[in-house]
């Protein structure tokens, strides 16, 4: 029974790692107990404990968007790109079966292409399995010119030349990744009040 927590333990521990802090999965089973008359039925109240502990380690820690100019803080390509490649280690080690692997989707932020560039060529083919970036392609929520450019195709449009971007930095030095949206919105800061808030 101690060895079953262990593994549901060290499986909530393995996608807290795994998705950096932005999604984190927990066994619904810590704390329950097998059925003496069905074996496959768990019974008894979830233990929450650990869930709670790795949620508030990961709100304490929480930081994204950390690659080229960062929003909040920032790391340099070429360490984010060393890290990222542990990280390929440890997921490769603790999921021997590719078949079940977790993706490693990095780095989550907005694209500067000399940063995408340098972290790529960094963690060299293979290490990434996804490129992603965020697109707010309508700039800060409280411009007070947001509704000009909701209703303007280019801002609208424009996004596709960095997604192409972001897709050829990724075919040059990682062709097993591609380019994948991490977050969207027209509008950062939760959009703009009366024009793209809902």
């Amino acid at each position: 029974m101690q060895d079953l927590k262990n593994r549901i333990l060290a499986n909530a521990v393995k996608e807290f790692l795994v998705e950096g802090c932005n999604n984190i999965s927990f066994s619904a089973l810590l704390g329950r107990i097998q059925s003496d008359e069905d074996d496959t039925l768990w019974e008894g109240d979830w233990n929450q404990f650990n869930a709670k502990s790795l949620m508030k380690l990961a709100t304490d820690n929480f930081c994204n968007e950390l690659c080229g100019g960062g929003v909040a803080a920032k790391i340099k390509a070429q360490q984010y790109g060393n890290d990222v490649k542990k990280l390929k280690k440890s997921v490769t080690h603790m999921y021997p079966n590719p078949a079940n692997r977790p993706k490693i989707l990095v780095p989550g932020g907005f694209y500067d292409e000399q940063w995408f560039q340098e972290f790529l060529q960094t963690t060299g083919p293979g290490v990434v399995d996804g490129l992603t970036h965020d697109i707010y392609n309508l700039g800060a929520g409280r411009d007070p010119t947001l509704i000009d450019k909701l209703e303007n195709p280019f801002y609208l449009s424009q996004i596709a030349q960095t997604f192409k971007n972001v897709e050829d930095v990724a075919k040059l030095y990682s062709p097993s990744s591609g380019p994948w949206v991490g977050e969207s919105g027209g509008a950062y800061n939760s959009g703009g009040k009366t024009t793209s808030h809902t």
